[in-house]
């Protein structure tokens, strides 16, 4: 074998070693998952200062969401429903049901076209509380993450 055969032979080695090594590290990554995504930039930052043990609208209001961590956000998210002094007439409404916008009073609190339903849910006189669209000012890309998330299933 002369010199230019063997610097093709190693160039071709190494290039599909390099390849297939680079496909298969590729293929067996585990993306993050929608939730954590949610979590890390939209709740986290938006509502772990008052949806925790210790705050005003978990221990005063009634309102139990804990976002002191993923798991206990997606937790009380999607097996609590409705409760607390704002929720005279939306009480028992899941914050939120999977594939069921009309249904998660979650997606109510933060946005407007859900929020200016007066009967939310099939509950009469349950006209969800709106202080979260004053006060959180979420992005349009983040309310649309969490319809996302909630219409593709509310998995963790």
């Amino acid at each position: 074998m002369n010199i230019k055969s063997k610097t093709l032979f190693i160039f071709l080695f190494l290039f599909l070693t390099l390849t297939y090594g680079c496909s298969k590290n590729n293929d067996t990554a585990i993306p993050a998952s929608r939730f954590t995504n949610l979590y890390e930039n939209t709740f986290k930052p938006n509502c772990i200062r008052c949806h925790v043990p210790g705050q005003d609208p978990y221990d005063n209001l009634g309102v139990k969401l804990d976002f002191s961590t993923k798991e206990k956000a997606h937790s009380t998210l999607t097996t609590l429903k409705c409760a607390g002094q704002s929720s005279t007439f939306c009480a028992d409404i899941p914050y939120v049901t999977a594939r069921d916008l009309n249904q998660s009073y979650l997606v109510a609190i933060l946005n407007r076209t859900y929020n200016n339903i007066t009967n939310y849910a099939g509950k009469v006189n349950c006209v969800p509380y709106n202080i979260h669209i004053i006060d959180q000012h979420l992005t349009t890309e983040e309310q649309n993450s969490i319809i996302a998330w909630i219409n593709e299933g509310a998995a963790i």
